[in-house]
């Protein structure tokens, strides 16, 4: 079994400093929540998908998920082909995986 969640994270307009705390509280609240259900539930594995409004200039998405979590697109190899998600050449949409199987 599979725990799963789609997002989409929003952005205030406001000055950059709140813009870019806004969507790194929400994924850190996306991610515990998500990760205590699927752990509830005895998932193998968690995932977090959908438009997180978290651009390159945000940092590591990774640090305000948490341990053990990782972005699928990195973990494939970055592929070029794959990295605009929305248009652009940049990303905002992602997957985020936890493995919480044996071994993980």
């Amino acid at each position: 079994m599979r725990g799963s969640s789609t997002t989409h994270e929003r952005l205030c307009g406001s000055p950059t400093h709140e813009r870019r705390s806004t969507p790194r509280a929400q994924l850190r609240e996306a991610a515990a929540l998500l990760e205590r259900e699927a752990r509830q539930h005895g998932c193998v594995a968690a995932l977090l998908i959908g438009d997180t409004n978290w651009g390159e200039r945000d940092g590591d998405p990774l640090h305000a998920l948490g341990d053990g979590w990782v972005d699928a697109w990195e973990a494939v190899g970055r592929p070029a082909a794959a990295k605009a998600t929305c248009g652009w050449s940049w990303r905002l949409d992602r997957c985020f995986v936890l493995s919480l199987g044996p071994g993980a």
